[in-house]
């Protein structure tokens, strides 16, 4: 892969990433405004790969404080 190629892919996955993050900034909101339930946010966890869940999983627990 050439240099750019590299920097090219650095920025699709940091712009997958950065969506991901707001779906589930939103989806958490949701979850506490009583929008959606807890088995909807969950099935929502387990459609993602096993490491953005991981990581997903962390942020609400952050924000759960």
């Amino acid at each position: 892969m050439t240099e750019s190629g590299v920097e090219q892919h650095k920025a699709e996955c940091l712009a997958r990433w950065q969506a991901l993050e707001a779906e589930a900034r939103q989806r958490w909101a949701q979850y506490r405004r009583k929008r959606i339930t807890r088995q909807t946010l969950e099935g929502w966890l387990k459609q993602q790969s096993e490491m953005d869940e991981r990581t997903l999983r962390a942020i609400f627990n952050a924000m759960r404080g």
